[in-house]
């Protein structure tokens, strides 16, 4: 079953997690010129299975759209082989899935890195190459020119009742699509900076205000 832009996948015993963890949106019908945004305008919370095949963005005529493929064809078992990787401790890894938390005891965080160091030796956090510092800031960006424009409000959703452009509708799309993946560029480094830095471009290019 393909997600619902029709892309095609396969991560063996993570399809499951795909029931859940996907953007639940084709953006192809879904952003449109004169659209009508809600709070609960954008994709569902959950958007990595999208970024992993680096599709279902909103993507804008005339930009080249990367994809950096690596943690969908190199990572044995697709997301249970880097969440789901054995630990010393039951706050990362295993069946808690999480890649990070924080140790009860003395408060220091917790690093599920065991599935990253075997490509990445010597890795001592998530932020290869200051490629999460780079999305972060991105997005960070962003938000703060999609504010300035009116088109979302200081939760960071959408803008309510709001009649938009569909290039206006898509880099609130592409800013949310990118939030809820929560991995900072991780799972697809090279889409979520062009999905970013697209938006970002359109946002400048259109005169202050509505």
């Amino acid at each position: 079953t393909p997600i619902q832009d029709g892309t095609m996948y396969d991560m063996g015993p993570a399809n499951l997690c795909v029931n859940c963890h996907q953007a639940r949106r084709n953006v192809t019908d879904y952003v449109f010129d004169d659209v009508e945004m809600s709070e609960h305008f954008g994709p569902h919370y959950g958007t990595q299975t999208d970024m992993l095949w680096a599709s279902n963005g909103y993507e804008y005529d005339g930009y080249d759209y990367g994809d950096k493929p690596f943690h969908r064809t190199m990572i044995d078992r697709g997301c249970v082989g880097c969440h789901f990787d054995a630990t010393n401790t039951y706050a990362v890894g295993g069946h808690s899935f999480n890649m990070k938390a924080e140790d009860e005891e003395d408060g220091e965080e917790i690093l599920n890195l065991g599935a990253c160091v075997g490509c990445h030796s010597g890795l001592e956090d998530y932020d290869y190459n200051d490629v999460q510092t780079e999305i972060e800031g991105l997005e960070s960006q962003l938000r703060d020119l999609l504010f300035a424009a009116g088109l979302i409000d200081d939760t960071g959703h959408a803008t309510d009742g709001l009649v938009v452009s569909a290039d206006e509708a898509g880099a609130v799309f592409n800013y949310l699509y990118v939030h809820y993946d929560r991995s900072s560029g991780v799972h697809n480094s090279d889409y979520a900076r062009d999905l970013l830095q697209s938006s970002i471009d359109f946002l400048e290019s259109v005169p202050a205000g509505r």
